[in-house]
C-alpha cells in the first residue's frame, strides 16, 4: 500500500514531507497524465527496516518529478513504470537499492539530479524504447553507473559525471557481457566535491560544466547535479564572493535558529533595484521577501516562515539571496518548528 496515491490527470502534488510504508511506495501516481511530484522529502521512519520505493509513477505520460529528496528506499528512489516521456530532474537520491530506475518506459529526461551512494544502479534502464536523454546528472559512489540491462532503446549521455562506481556505464551480467551506454562526448568523471549534504564546494569540477536543458542556472552554464551553484559554494553560510562592492552586505538572520519570526537586515551601497528570496534546499522559490527599489543604507525585512501562498514550510535548511546589479550574496537559516 502507499503512502499517498495521486490518480488522474494535471495533478500537483508539492513540498510534502512523506514517509515511505513497509514494501510499499511513499507516492505512488497511477495513470495520470502531464502531472507534478515536486519538492518532497521521501524517506522511511525509523522502525521501518523495508521502506519500498520513493516515487513509482505507474503507467503515467508525461510526468515531472522534480527537485524532491528521496533516501533509504529498498527499492528505487524514483521508479518510471511503464511511462512515456516522464522528466526526472534536480532530485537528490541517495542510500536506496536502485537510484532512479526507468521500466518499460519510452523515451524521458534525466536532468540535474544527484543520485549518489546507492547500493546497487544509480540509473537502472531495462525494456527500454525510444531514447533517454541524460543531461548534468552526478552519477557517484554506486554499484553501477548506468545499468542498461535488456532494451531495445537508447540512452544518450552527455555533460554528466559518472563516477567512483564500481562499473560506471556497464551491467555485468556474466563473462564477456557488452551491456554498455556510450560515455558522451563532454561527459566527466571525476570527483565532485560534495559536502555534507550533497552541494558543490567552490572547486568543485562540476560547477558550469553542465549544457542549458530548460532549467534555470547562473554562471556561464549549468552546474551538474541538482543543486545550483550559489548555494552549493554557500552552504556554509558566507557570502559569495563576485560583489562590486564593499559596502553591499547580507547580514546573517536573527534569531538562527528561528521558529516564529525572522529578521533579515541588508546594506546597499547605493539606491537599486533589489530581491531578496528565499529558497529550499533544491534551489526552489519559496518566498519573494523584496522585489523591486531600495534606497541607499540599511534595510530590514522579516520571514515568518511562510511561503507565498502563506502555507507554513517544513522545518529545515533554507537559503535566502540578495541580488542587486552586479552582486549578489547568499545566506542559511534554519527553520525549526
Amino acid at each position: 500500500m502507499a503512502a499517498v496515491v495521486c490518480n488522474g490527470s494535471n495533478v500537483e502534488f508539492r513540498d510534502n514531507t512523506v514517509y515511505a510504508p513497509t514494501m510499499g511506495p511513499a507516492v505512488l501516481v497511477m495513470s495520470q497524465a502531464a502531472s507534478e511530484i515536486r519538492g518532497n522529502t521521501i524517506g522511511p521512519v525509523s522502525d521501518n527496516a523495508y521502506p519500498g520505493q520513493g516515487v513509482w509513477a505507474y503507467l503515467t505520460d508525461g510526468l515531472t518529478i522534480d527537485s524532491n529528496v528521496v533516501t533509504g528506499m529498498i527499492d528505487a528512489g524514483i521508479l518510471v513504470w511503464g511511462s512515456a516521456n516522464a522528466t526526472v530532474s534536480r532530485n537528490l537520491v541517495d542510500q536506496c537499492h536502485l537510484g532512479v530506475s526507468f521500466e518499460g518506459t519510452s523515451g524521458g529526461a534525466l536532468y540535474n539530479n544527484t543520485i549518489d551512494n546507492n547500493t546497487n544502479s544509480g540509473v537502472y534502464c531495462a525494456n527500454l524504447s525510444g531514447t533517454l536523454t541524460a543531461r548534468n546528472n552526478n552519477i557517484t559512489n554506486n554499484i553501477y553507473g548506468f545499468c542498461w540491462v535488456d532494451s531495445s532503446g537508447t540512452i544518450s549521455s552527455d555533460h554528466n559525471n559518472v563516477w567512483n562506481n564500481t562499473w560506471n556505464y556497464q551491467d555485468p551480467q556474466g563473462p564477456g557481457d557488452t551491456n554498455t551506454v556510450a560515455a558522451g562526448a563532454h561527459d566527466l568523471s571525476a570527483d565532485p566535491l560534495y559536502d555534507g549534504a550533497r552541494h558543490l564546494q567552490a572547486a568543485s569540477p562540476c560547477i558550469n560544466a553542465g549544457t542549458p536543458v530548460g532549467l534555470p542556472y547562473l554562471g556561464a552554464a549549468p552546474d551538474i547535479g541538482a543543486f545550483e551553484d550559489w548555494a552549493k559554494a554557500l552552504a556554509g553560510g558566507g557570502a559569495w564572493t563576485g560583489v562590486a562592492d564593499a559596502q553591499f552586505i547580507l547580514k546573517q538572520n536573527h534569531p538562527n535558529p528561528f521558529s516564529g519570526r525572522t529578521t533579515i537586515r541588508y546594506q546597499l551601497p547605493s539606491a537599486g533595484t533589489v530581491s531578496l528570496k528565499v529558497y529550499n534546499i533544491t534551489g526552489q522559490l519559496v518566498r519573494v521577501l523584496a522585489d523591486g527599489q531600495r534606497p541607499a543604507g540599511l534595510s530590514t525585512v522579516s520571514w515568518d516562515g511562510r511561503d507565498d501562498r502563506g502555507r507554513r514550510v517544513s522545518a529545515g535548511v533554507y537559503h535566502y539571496r540578495l541580488v542587486c546589479g552586479g552582486g549578489q550574496q547568499v545566506r542559511t537559516l534554519l527553520y525549526v518548528k
